[in-house]
């Protein structure tokens, strides 16, 4: 078993880096070096500015300063450094480009798409005065129901380092700073601020490190930010294996570690391993602040040249980027630009993914009449969370389809507009005084008096490790009643969802409708019932808060999902499109998200296949969700993801037939969300403050290859309106590295895409090791009857595996089988390789 429960002690000693070279081999192997190059120019200004310097300069520097900014220095002309997420578009400044959610972005399978995305973010970044971007997330997809897939890119790290590095590229190269996040092992959201995760040295470097690792040696990222997790027993801002010994002296990163939002727990311990920007403060850094410092510094548990490294990282990013040299705005660049519209526009084209065409159902053949249904036909679609971006403008599916099927009558069903917060709630009788009477209590049960007594406008709160009053109720294991007045302004069949982690539960007119009384992670409980327009019906909703993450949100779905009127308009239509998936009320920052659709809206596609035998669903999703209950009754499936503000057009465009999807599964689908290696792992058990990855290195299709388990769609899969073939396989060796060349043909009728995908097999493998891992793909462009030959480079890196007694990745001897195809589980081609001679290793050691 390759897990093994790290001593804390141990995790944290102090290492020494040796050097060991193997001197007898013929073949270098490239690893991670310690040394930097760097800009003579700047460490010298770097050094000047130093100096100059006053200690209470440098100690403002290292915080937070007006909530997303770094501390400037006036007189010696350092401005303030704006960040903003923003890795889907320019978030807290106005209206921007709302481009697709990375996931998305990522199933372009395209590096350059990536790279001139990010090159327009950089556009609007700049046209507001932005200097760094608070991305992109690096984290695997670890499991499906984690809450922000949407934000990371694949369940497998040498995707997700190549899209993540072409991403870092378009930024930087256009003057706007990278922040890559979050390090590390932050793969779950539902009790993020207290989770320890616990993984195998192995793999950390093999599966949850390489994109970061990449991120620093390829692309030279400007930041990295430090997780809310622990990692082995230490706040990841407290830890100083990963920020000195692997970020610092492994990989020889020299720009800023900073906090997540609210992330740092200490001054001292983070100061000493590493951290070098305190965030999430609201006047000020809440640990390096200059009191906080100045304490440590007379104390003498931490020095002045701990303090003057972080101030050199700082200063470095700066003058790097020549930020003290340029406005923070750029007004010649419009708020509102066409080239960013089209690349949000190309990324969702190209991202889009068709799962399934039966009878080729898709593209629509000139259709008379087309019904959309769903809570997403007409809405812009997005996760939740700091990654939320107001669009500039939004092309809903609908709105799409209208534009596109000129000629079609296009109609929407209005049947479910999705669960929303519900604001029909009032004081007093009547509905004169929008909100609720709340009381809290500095306990679980809702014992004693109250303790606070306010009113409050909604039931929507994300407090995460904090509560409604820190001050008074402390962060855990405190309780809340809310009462007051349902009163809706229509009659009919509604649907109330109540979320919290923890206990909840609602009574309305007396009678309970929600019992959730339980300790458990944030969770959805529904009540269907009809309700009388403008009648007053007394509600209480009462909650009570666990250790770690809190939330509690009310909301409700508006409208009856009755058989009856899909069945009479869905039977008189060309084709039914019927709109699931989660949105930013389910799906979101803060908490993980279901593996099941809402049951209301599996009814509602069965309904709807009953219907009509021209059935497609599109599933807007931060990636996999369980389909098995319904795939088999429609014949269309397509994946959009959240694809940002021309989603519409380019959804229409593909349903249509005017642009051929192209986009592949960045993660494994499987028909039951037991066959993920990590499902009984994902969580804590009972007791436990921490979350052991046992699968290890077995994540998304490592772990169905290895254990024989058919996916309902696999790694890499991606259905096109034309097809390929794969033919004329050759491998060519040179000196250091394997040429991998294959013919691809469109043997169909219809432009398109095909992405080529390398996986490297190793013929001899422990328990421990993967059957094959993704080390290389192709997106090539061919016309109707076109032939290209791909050449695909493989270097030796891509035969290796991570030996934890080296400290260092080496490279097996023997057979390996490279293959190539259009997915994990096709891949019609093969050749073998095999290395014999010895090889050179540059290994760090503790």
């Amino acid at each position: 078993m390759c897990f093994y429960q790290l001593n804390r002690d141990i995790a944290m000693r102090s290492m020494t880096i040796k050097i060991f070279l193997i001197v007898a081999a013929l073949t270098t192997l490239a690893t991670a070096s310690a040394q930097v190059q760097r800009d003579a120019s700047v460490e010298k200004r770097v050094e000047n500015t130093l100096s100059k310097m006053t200690l209470q300069e440098k100690l403002e520097m290292v915080g937070e300063y007006k909530g997303f900014n770094i501390h400037p220095v006036a007189r010696l002309g350092i401005p303030a450094i704006k960040m903003t997420d923003a890795t889907l578009g320019v978030r807290n400044y106005g209206p921007s480009t709302q481009y697709p959610a990375t996931a998305l972005g990522a199933s372009t399978w395209n590096r350059d798409l990536m790279h001139d995305v990010a090159a327009q973010l950089a556009a609007d970044c700049k046209a507001r005065g932005v200097h760094m971007v608070l991305g992109p997330g690096l984290n695997i997809m670890r499991a499906p129901v984690g809450g922000r897939n949407f934000e990371y890119m694949s369940e497998d790290p040498y995707l997700t380092a190549q899209m993540g590095v072409s991403f870092i590229n378009g930024l930087q190269e256009n003057g706007v700073a990278a922040c890559a996040k979050h390090f590390a092992l932050n793969n779950m959201e539902q009790d993020r601020y207290s989770t320890d995760s616990r993984c195998d040295e192995r793999t950390c470097h093999e599966i949850y490190f390489p994109a970061f690792r990449a991120a620093v040696e390829q692309g030279h990222v400007a930041a990295i930010m430090d997780s809310h997790n622990l990692v082995n027993g230490f706040h990841s801002t407290e830890n100083s294996w990963l920020n000195q010994r692997v970020a610092r002296k492994m990989w020889g990163f020299d720009g800023i570690i900073m906090s997540d939002w609210g992330a740092t727990h200490s001054t001292v311990n983070a100061a000493n391993a590493g951290l070098d920007l305190d965030m999430g403060g609201v006047d000020r850094a809440p640990h390096f602040n200059p009191d906080s410092l100045a304490a440590a510094l007379k104390a003498g548990t931490i020095t002045e040249g701990v303090i003057n490294d972080k101030v050199r990282n700082i200063l470095r990013v700066i003058y790097r980027f020549g930020w003290d040299k340029r406005p923070a705005a750029d007004k010649s660049l419009k708020l509102d630009n066409a080239q960013s519209d089209m690349a949000a526009l190309r990324e969702a084209q190209e991202g889009i993914v068709l799962l399934k065409n039966q009878d080729r159902v898709l593209p629509l053949k000139r259709p008379n009449r087309v019904l959309v249904l769903g809570p997403f036909a007409d809405a812009n679609v997005c996760g939740g969370g700091s990654s939320r971006v107001t669009p500039i403008r939004s092309v809903s599916l609908l709105a799409g389809l209208k534009n596109t099927l000129r000629g079609t009558k296009v109609e929407v069903l209005k049947t479910d507009p999705g669960i929303v917060p519900c604001k029909d709630l009032y004081l007093d009788r009547g509905g004169y005084r929008p909100g609720l009477n709340v009381e809290y209590y500095n306990n679980q049960n809702l014992g004693g008096a109250a303790i606070v007594k306010e009113t409050v406008p909604s039931l929507d709160f994300n407090w995460g490790k904090s509560s409604p009053n820190e001050e008074i109720l402390g962060t855990d294991y405190f309780s809340t009643r809310y009462t007051g007045y349902l009163r809706v302004p229509a009659s009919g069949t509604y649907t109330l969802a109540l979320t919290s982690s923890s206990g909840s539960r609602l009574w309305l007119d007396g009678e309970i409708l929600i019992d959730n009384w339980s300790d458990h992670e944030s969770h959805t409980e529904t009540a269907r019932l009809d309700l009388q327009g403008g009648r007053d019906y007394s509600i209480k909703v009462e909650y009570y808060a666990g250790t770690g993450n809190a939330s509690l949100q009310l909301g409700y779905l508006k409208g009856s999902l009755t058989s009856n009127p899909v069945a009479q308009q869905a039977g008189q239509c060309n084709a039914v499109i019927v709109t699931a998936g989660f949105g930013q009320q389910l799906e979101t920052e803060g908490k993980d998200r279901p593996w099941t659709l809402p049951d209301d809206q599996v009814q509602l596609i069965k309904e709807a296949a009953a219907a009509n035998p021209n059935t497609i669903v599109v599933l807007y999703t931060g990636g996999a969700v369980d389909v098995s209950d319904w795939a088999d009754k429609v014949k269309g499936v397509i994946w959009a993801g959240y694809p940002g503000q021309q989603g519409g057009t380019a959804l229409a465009q593909i349903l249509s037939g005017k642009v051929n999807p192209s986009g592949r599964l960045t993660s494994t689908w499987a028909k039951k969300w037991e066959d993920y290696a990590g499902h009984d792992y994902f969580y804590k058990k009972d007791g436990q403050d921490f979350v052991n990855y046992r699968e290890c290195l077995m994540v998304g299709y490592r772990g169905f290859d290895k254990h024989n388990i058919e996916p309902q769609y696999p790694f890499g899969y991606g259905l096109s309106y034309t097809t390929f073939a794969f033919s004329n396989m050759k491998v060519k060796k040179s000196r250091k590295d394997y040429k991998i060349s294959i013919d691809v043909k469109n043997v169909g009728k219809m432009v398109g895409y095909e992405v080529v995908q390398v996986y490297v097999a190793p013929q001899q493998v422990t328990d421990d090791d993967p059957v094959q891992t993704l080390r290389g793909f192709e997106k090539v462009y061919l016309n109707a009857g076109q032939k290209k030959t791909v050449t695909i480079t493989l270097g030796e890196d891509a035969f290796t595996t991570y030996k934890v007694y080296r400290k260092a990745f080496t490279l097996n001897y023997g057979k390996y089988t490279v293959k190539v195809g259009s997915s994990s589980r096709q891949l019609p081609l093969s050749a073998e390789v095999e290395f014999k001679r010895p090889v050179k290793y540059v290994t760090v050691n503790e």
